[in-house]
């Protein structure tokens, strides 16, 4: 709980590759929520907008710390 309490709402960019067009992108989302896993590493929930469809959809993820951009 106190992970959670101390990423949630901070803002990350990450790669997505989209299932729909199977194209790349850098996108950027918030922590919505974060896990210890048992090999004492962090995962972290991400909601960010799709950039297939931004006026429709918000999606989710979940991404390792390694996988974020500055």
């Amino acid at each position: 709980n106190k992970l959670r309490a101390e990423v949630e709402g901070t803002p990350v960019k990450f790669r997505w590759r989209s299932p729909n067009t199977d194209k790349n992108y850098l996108v950027e989302g918030v922590v919505v929520d974060a896990t210890l896993d048992s090999d004492h590493t962090c995962s972290f929930t991400i909601q960010f907008t799709d950039p297939d469809n931004p006026q429709e959809n918000q999606r989710m993820t979940v991404r390792k710390v390694s996988e974020f951009y500055e």
